[in-house]
């Protein structure tokens, strides 16, 4: 038998199962479908900006505002930058939350892969349906989020940029562009299963062993004090109507370098803080802190999108709003005012925008896995069921794995915010509406993470209403 047709085979009969193990499938599914919709809704939302400045939309928004079009001749490129930005600062959570889904589809079949290996399969032909598995799941969730993206569409035409509503089609890519996004979304599940393989071992007997990930180090602090200091010079004279193209594109990768390391580093501070807490009195902040110290880059994957996006808020309403401010105050023409108005209602849209698709993204990561966990835990969870753990002791520690690295990582995207600005010798001052949306933005993303936790409870009673002798 061909090993596409024996990956068909078990890829069919495994979503028509209906053991638990099933529900890794169906919530990889779900986590490729929301990231595909997502990633599409994104990539049209930097191609109607890209339209917009190719079909020179300043003349309409100069008859709007009933002022000349030289005054604003670079407008449009200004917003196809920030939506260059936008894409570049969710593009980490995006193709995280695809990955993730590749490594949870890969770690639920380890153990039938195992027994394949067992029956004479080769390793090869192992690696080989595992990739075909994911490809042909991450195929279907592409397509409905295809579909979800279509459907949606329509919906954005009740949201402003540039003056003008989204009108219908903008945000419509084009084939070529959606066929290189699934290729793209395609070839990032295949790397994901591959690294997912390689921490897993799989021998001849039919044994799967994993792999103890290494201790994280102290040199990727030095990585986000040098990307502080380059996004300080590149933004400290920057103003988006005197500066040139130039500028604008070394701001960009400024960010996309300063939101890389910050993405690097964070597993590192988790890692290095939950340490100390190691060896906490209760048994559930014990049993938390433990699994967080063996798997810091896991418990960083889980939380990512929000402490990404909560520093993207932080430094929007310090470093934009009162960069565009200190800029403009010598400026005495009302068009350069209206503009500057203009832009920052824009900014702050997008950061909504971005933010909610974050806190999406944050909550399907974070249900994914922890469900994960919850089966990769499952002898550990079955062994301390049977010497008298109360499950409500579970529970609460699995709140604290995903909780405490969370406001942790809240603390240091607070933290950093405010450092680029600091350096920059700007006076951000206090805005009690700035104060206000960071703690509402904040809130949101605490909230909607301890609902995602609280959706894997039935699956960890589920696995534990099903433990029985391994010989049975």
């Amino acid at each position: 038998m061909k090993t596409s047709t024996m990956a068909l085979m078990l890829t069919k009969a495994r979503l028509q199962s209906r053991k638990g193990s099933t529900l890794l499938d169906v919530f990889a599914l779900i986590a490729y479908a929301v990231s595909a919709t997502l990633i599409l809704t994104t990539l049209g939302g930097v191609w109607m900006f890209w339209q917009r400045a190719e079909n020179h939309i300043e003349h309409e928004i100069a008859t709007l505002m009933g002022t000349e079009r030289d005054m604003i001749s670079d407008f449009a490129f200004i917003h196809v930058t920030f939506a260059f930005l936008a894409l570049a600062l969710l593009a980490i959570p995006l193709l995280s939350v695809g990955a993730g889904a590749a490594r949870l589809g890969a770690n639920g079949r380890a153990q039938r892969l195992a027994s394949l290996r067992l029956l004479g399969v080769s390793g090869r032909q192992v690696m080989m349906m595992s990739v075909l598995e994911t490809s042909l799941l991450a195929s279907l969730g592409f397509l409905m989020g295809l579909f979800g993206y279509i459907v949606t569409m329509p919906l954005w035409s009740n949201i402003t940029f540039q003056m003008i509503p989204i009108r219908q089609g903008e945000m419509m890519l084009t084939w070529w562009q959606l066929i290189l996004a699934y290729l793209l979304f395609v070839a990032i599940t295949v790397i994901s299963t591959l690294t997912a393989h390689i921490q897993v071992s799989i021998s001849p007997l039919g044994v799967a062993r994993r792999h103890t990930p290494q201790a994280l180090r102290a040199w990727r602090l030095a990585v986000l004090v040098l990307a502080i200091g380059l996004v300080t010079y590149t933004t400290s004279d920057y103003s988006p109507f005197a500066s040139g193209h130039k500028e604008m594109l070394t701001m960009v990768a400024s960010f996309v370098i300063f939101f890389a390391s910050f993405s690097l580093v964070g597993p590192w501070f988790i890692q290095l803080v939950t340490r100390l807490l190691v060896r906490g009195r209760s048994a559930s902040t014990l049993l938390a802190t433990r699994r967080v110290v063996g798997d810091p880059r896991g418990a960083w994957r889980g939380i990512s999108a929000v402490a990404l996006m909560s520093l993207v808020a932080t430094i929007v309403t310090t470093t934009v709003e009162v960069g565009i401010e200190v800029e403009t105050t010598d400026e005495i023409t009302q068009q350069v005012v209206q503009l500057t108005d203009i832009l920052l209602k824009d900014i702050s849209v997008g950061v909504l925008i971005a933010f909610g698709f974050a806190l999406i993204l944050s909550a399907v990561s974070t249900l994914i896995h922890q469900t994960a966990d919850v089966f990769d835990r499952q002898e550990e969870a079955e062994s301390l069921a049977y010497i008298g753990t109360p499950l409500r002791t579970l529970h609460v520690a699995r709140i604290k794995q995903v909780l405490g690295p969370l406001v942790l990582s809240l603390v240091i995207s607070l933290i950093v915010g405010y450092l680029p600005p600091w350096l920059s010798g700007i006076s951000v001052g206090d805005t009690a509406e700035n104060s206000g949306l960071l703690l509402t933005m904040y809130g949101l993303g605490i909230g909607l993470t301890l609902l995602s936790v609280a959706a894997t409870i039935p699956v960890q009673h589920r696995v534990l209403a099903e433990r029985g002798r391994r010989n049975d």
